[in-house]
């Protein structure tokens, strides 16, 4: 069967089923050319994990600037809705319950201009980011708030399930591949780096996580301790932007609490992009400045907080709307955050201004200028990547096999669940200045050694928990053992 008939996401959604049955094999007049490469699609008919198979999309950058790209095809987003929250504490304790699950819940509360940033930075505690929590606490949440139907009920609902930065980089990818291009061209050290993610298809759902191998947790341990008063800014800048809403504290004159980065509060949203509807986790800063307890929690309420260093050039300014915004702007919306406030700091960590920005109108300043970004461009690119992955995944015999012992019977397969590795290198030496998403089956010792090695230990399914795969089991039918 081809990669293109065996999608298994594609129920009533009339976006994906207008799409001509070879659409993988054509590129879209998107400025995302998504072609296959060059290289073992083929491999995708051949017996199992004698060594990693392996699956490749070429991104060619075009012009990307909306005033000289052609013209792109719209993809649909919905508004995310927010459905439930979680908290970490102090102590970086999943908080689940009813009764504490928004106990790191913040409010909004404009900081004083002249803030010292650098106000506790002896004092803060750090969060260890040494193990990999990966999906566990969205897929946990669930498990524990409703263990007899749950996840099951999930089945039937999502196409997706993530945190809210795996979609942010599949969304940016195309801007990265085009910043690699242009870096190339002025013989510039490209700043885009590349990512890698974990990928598993289970129940006709698509799991991304961030792929923490040791080798890439010991380099960001390295880069993170280099820039460590920096990225204290933000959460400096947090701390002087927020208060509890329990707190008594004037809005004038709030408490500073020196920042405890094990401390966060996570909204679950859903939305749907292109057809693909999606359950993604994220963090969220805070809520609007005046909501109270006694409010419902609405995506309307949210506010996301920001840091840049002060413009003071025409480069500068570039280089905030470019970069800055677009980044800021994807994050945000895919959450639903309708507002960004952007503190202005000195070099060494004084506010200067703040500026507040309502999210869907970020679009329209960077509109007709030479460095302009477009969000159909990223959103169709991002459609693009996800069905290539899915389409991939869902060819291949081992999913096919693992898949149909779980459809049928609602038992997990003695062998492990297949599980990928996706590498996106923005540039790539000997391919016309363009970019490669890579797909690799994973052998199980690598599974073992580099996707379980930093995470807590549970059963598993791939990098799933066990008791997740067991209520989907349940659901269809059969005993989920």
């Amino acid at each position: 069967m081809s990669p293109s008939s065996t999608i298994p996401l594609v129920h009533d959604e009339r976006p994906l089923k207008r799409r001509r049955a070879n659409s993988f094999d054509k590129a879209p007049s998107t400025p995302l050319v998504l072609s296959p490469a060059p290289g073992p699609l083929s491999a995708l008919t051949t017996p199992p994990l004698s060594k990693p198979r392996k699956s490749y999309y070429h991104l060619i950058t075009t012009p990307l600037n909306p005033l000289t790209a052609p013209p792109t095809r719209p993809i649909a987003f919905q508004q995310p809705l927010h459905l439930t929250s979680f908290s970490y504490s102090p102590t970086r304790q999943l908080l689940l319950t009813p009764q504490d699950r928004d106990a790191s819940l913040a409010v909004y509360t404009p900081p004083r201009i002249g803030s010292d940033l650098n106000t506790g930075f002896e004092q803060a505690v750090w969060r260890d980011d040494s193990g990999d929590e990966g999906l566990d606490a969205l897929l946990q949440h669930y498990v524990e708030s409703d263990p007899a139907g749950a996840a099951g009920e999930m089945l039937d609902k999502v196409n997706i399930i993530t945190w809210r930065g795996m979609i942010t980089k599949l969304l940016l990818a195309v801007y990265e591949v085009e910043a690699a291009h242009n870096d190339a061209a002025n013989s510039r050290r490209t700043r885009a780096e590349g990512w890698e993610m974990n990928v598993m298809l289970l129940g006709n759902t698509l799991y991304l996580e961030e792929s923490k191998t040791p080798a890439r947790l010991e380099a960001k341990a390295a880069s993170e301790k280099s820039y460590l008063r920096q990225s204290y800014y933000g959460y400096s800048f947090e701390a002087f932007s927020t208060r509890s809403p329990q707190s008594t504290s004037s809005y004038t004159s709030p408490t500073f609490e020196t920042p405890n980065t094990n401390v966060q509060w996570c909204s679950i949203v859903k939305t749907n992009l292109g057809g693909f509807r999606m359950f993604l986790g994220g963090e969220v800063d805070c809520l609007r400045a005046g909501w109270t307890e006694a409010d419902p929690i609405r995506t309307d309420d949210f506010v996301e907080l920001k840091t840049n260093i002060v413009i003071s050039s025409q480069r500068d300014e570039m280089m905030f709307e470019r970069q800055k915004l677009l980044k800021h702007y994807t994050q945000s919306f895919l959450l639903g955050v309708p507002t960004i406030i952007v503190g202005f700091r000195t070099r060494t960590g004084h506010l200067t201004a703040l500026q507040s920005f309502k999210t869907l109108e970020i679009p329209r300043l960077v509109r007709n200028k030479s460095h302009a970004w477009s969000p159909t461009t990223s959103l169709t690119s991002a459609f693009d990547l996800i069905q290539f992955i899915i389409s991939t995944l869902s060819s291949d015999e081992n999913n096919q096999a693992a898949e149909e012992e779980f459809k049928v019977n609602g038992k997990i397969p003695g062998q492990e669940w297949p599980v990928w590795r996706m590498r996106f290198r923005p540039l790539e030496e000997g391919r016309g200045g363009g970019g490669v998403l890579e797909l690799v089956q994973l052998t199980g010792g690598v599974v073992e050694e580099e996707v379980l090695g930093g995470k807590k230990k549970e059963e598993r399914v791939g990098f799933l928990l066990k008791r997740w795969v067991e209520g989907l089991g349940r659901r269809i039918g059969g005993t989920g053992a």
